[in-house]
């Protein structure tokens, strides 16, 4: 069975803002930019059916300041 949901691209960027809020303040407190996601979704991993999201939750990370890229394990000295 296959479940189809459908939301606005208003609806999206509000999801996305939403969550680059909560990600944002483990960011600052020196969480790595996957784990931050991860833990703030309850997922185990970002599966390949749902990048969308994590791309939209990425590029709207840079667009905040917030370059995943500079929060990455290697970069954090862990």
């Amino acid at each position: 069975m296959i479940r189809v949901i459908e939301t606005s691209t208003a609806e999206r960027r509000q999801q996305t803002k939403e969550l680059f809020e909560k990600v944002k303040e483990l960011l600052e407190a020196g969480w790595p930019f996957n784990k931050a996601v991860l833990h703030v979704t309850g997922r185990q991993s970002i599966g390949t059916q749902t990048r969308g999201w994590y791309r939209d939750l990425k590029e709207y990370s840079i667009s905040q300041g917030y370059d995943p890229k500079d929060y990455e394990w290697k970069r954090m000295g862990k």
